[in-house]
């Protein structure tokens, strides 16, 4: 068992890497060199909500910052994959749809994607399938449980920090009303 968190990291870096190099294959076949997988990912997050997300929902839904977004949305949108439309309610609020050129990209993407999955899909028998799945929802469950422990953590570590400023503070301005 000792040697299997140094596999798994392996394993994982390997299905990282090979997942890459098919969305880069997608690119390179139907000719988009004008986006990156990055964008492309991007699309595919905006064409899964049908009527489209707003700047903050996807940013919550791809966890990047919303500078980050902002930025990557201007430019699908600049290259012409997406529309951005302003909330009537609330100037603020911009929803963030899949243009035409958008949404034909989304749909050969999804349909070459279903292909590729397919071909897995094939290469495993009915067991491999069931393994696979069960050991996917548990490492998915796993990670889940250590990224909430660590956020856990971070959040307690932030809010000591904020209590010794304060405290900090506090014993400032208690010192500062001796001395007057």
């Amino acid at each position: 068992m000792e040697r299997f968190p140094s596999e798994l990291n392996e394993l994982l870096g390997d299905a990282y890497r090979s997942a890459g190099r098919m969305d880069e294959e997608f690119l390179v076949e139907a000719e988009l060199s004008d986006i990156s997988v990055s964008e492309l990912h991007i699309l595919r997050a905006i064409g899964v909500e049908n009527g489209g997300s707003t700047i903050s929902g996807l940013a919550a839904r791809l966890e990047l910052t919303l500078p980050t977004i902002t930025v990557a949305v201007n430019k699908l949108q600049q290259k012409g994959y997406v529309k951005k439309v302003k909330s009537e309610s609330d100037k603020r609020s911009v929803t963030v749809s899949l243009s035409h050129q958008g949404k034909k990209t989304y749909s050969a993407y999804r349909k070459w994607r279903e292909r590729m999955l397919e071909s897995i899909n094939d290469g495993l028998n009915d067991t491999d399938r069931q393994m696979l799945a069960r050991a996917i929802h548990a490492f998915n469950r796993s990670l889940r449980r250590v990224m909430d422990e660590s956020k856990q953590k971070l959040l307690s570590k932030k809010a000591r920090r904020e209590a010794e400023r304060d405290e900090a503070r506090d014993s400032a301005a208690l010192s500062s009303d001796k001395d007057e």
